[in-house]
């Protein structure tokens, strides 16, 4: 079926007796779990705007703890995601014997869909990696990058890969992608303007910046991703990460979290209005694991959380190469603090963000906690988190929620473990099943 509707395709010959393809957009909320969820709810509520979350009829219940341990990482819990299978913590597309295993999206393009990848993290980093690549550590990024180039370059897909993390890729592997036919943007002008149909457009050396210190960014990439997949053929599969929702939460950014979490719902709401007017578009939305432990208290201060301009972490990184905890330092927190928040920091609470200046990821948390405390938002105790929690620090094992809308919806509803999801969106759209390993590993 799927050679002849590709041939009817390329002839321009219209195609009756056979179903049309059935696509999936796949959104991730990394670290997203039930609290940031009400807090993006709380935040449009406060906006008079709609919550595209709140649309959905069906809903379930995901477990997200991984093979080896009750709280995952965002690598085990993409690979449940991608593969349906439980694995080790920071494994990349192997299971618990370092086998690698097939994914939803190499069976979908097996199957003759259109494929695609976006993310506001590095499309290096473990959710998006996940979906292509095989490495025993989510550290590896340069050998993902690799794979990612290979796979492009000498088999042609993922068609469509948005994100950021170009600092990874070499010269000779982005030549290799260019003479394979695909688009190479740097900008989000030059992807606008891409035409495809193959495009790779890695947008920062590193993750793409937060909401509040950018503006709304996701639901643009996922509109450009589905344009051109949409020219490929009749079906796609596409999996789009609001990536940076966790990283706020690792911050105890309360403020960033928010501005991120409406971001991905307005990406939500695109997406459920395209499958408004496609019935054979499912779309599915769920988390890998949650973040933080955010607790909204009594004293929450939505509005002043909609207010703020600048991320602790951007605060934080203009702050490099000064003398932590001297004049020049303590000056520019003070102001940029009280300019992005409207804050002034008290000498006990420098002192704190100063604390331990040896670690360059201290700063940018210590001001994220004080500062959403202000705002009615707990953390995890920071100090607690720095030393305790380093498996994946600062993550969660909350239960998360799973959302769909379109063909098979119905399936999702329920309590079942994160590793079922990908099953259920591969039946919804009549895909092969997933198979799990696929030969030895490393």
């Amino acid at each position: 079926q799927v050679e002849v509707r590709d041939f009817c395709l390329k002839q321009g010959l219209e195609l009756a007796g056979l179903p049309g393809r059935k696509s999936v957009i796949f959104l991730i909320g990394d670290g997203m779990g039930l609290s940031q969820v009400t807090l993006g709810r709380l935040g449009a509520q406060s906006l008079k705007q709609p919550y595209h979350l709140d649309r959905f009829k069906s809903i379930g219940l995901a477990s997200t703890r991984s093979g080896d341990e009750r709280v995952t990482d965002s690598a085990a819990g993409a690979t449940a995601l991608a593969a349906g299978v439980k694995t080790y913590n920071k494994s990349i597309g192997l299971d618990l014997q370092k086998r690698p295993v097939e994914t939803i999206l190499e069976i979908a393009h097996r199957d003759g869909l259109a494929t695609g990848l976006v993310t506001t993290t590095r499309i290096t980093h473990a959710t998006p990696a996940c979906f292509v690549a095989k490495v025993e550590h989510r550290s590896k990024e340069k050998e993902i990058a690799g794979q990612l180039a290979a796979r492009t370059s000498e088999q042609g897909y993922p068609e469509v890969l948005i994100g950021g993390g170009s600092r990874y890729f070499t010269s000779e592997q982005l030549a290799a992608m260019g003479e394979a036919g695909f688009a190479l943007p740097k900008t989000l002008a030059e992807l606008a303007a891409a035409k495809g149909p193959k495009v790779a457009a890695f947008l920062a050396k590193s993750h793409l910046p937060f909401a509040m210190d950018q503006g709304s960014i996701l639901p643009k990439l996922t509109a450009k991703a589905v344009e051109l997949l949409r020219g490929q053929g009749e079906g796609f599969f596409l999996m789009v990460e609001g990536g940076r929702i966790d990283h706020a939460c690792h911050q105890h950014d309360a403020a960033a979290c928010l501005h991120d979490q409406l971001d991905f719902d307005a990406t939500v709401g695109w997406a459920l209005d395209q499958a408004a007017k496609d019935p054979d578009l499912l779309v599915v939305v769920t988390a890998d694991h949650a973040t933080g432990s955010l607790g909204i208290s009594e004293l929450v201060n939505i509005e002043g959380m909609l207010k703020a301009s600048a991320s602790s972490t951007e605060i934080a990184s203009s702050l490099r190469g000064k003398e932590v905890g001297g004049p020049e330092w303590r000056a520019e927190l003070v102001a940029k603090a009280k300019a992005g928040h409207g804050f002034d920091l008290t000498e006990a609470e420098i002192g704190r963000i100063a604390q331990r200046p040896k670690d360059g990821y201290w700063s940018g948390t210590a001001l994220g906690h004080l500062l959403s405390r202000r705002y009615g938002i707990e953390y995890y105790d920071l100090d607690h988190q720095f030393d305790k929690l380093g498996k994946t620090y600062g993550h969660d094992g909350a239960i998360v929620a799973v959302f769909a809308f379109g063909p098979g919806a119905e399936s999702f509803q329920g309590t079942y473990e994160n590793n079922e999801i990908p099953k259920k969106i591969a039946a919804a759209l009549g895909l092969p099943a997933l198979r799990g390993s696929v030969g030895a590993g490393k």
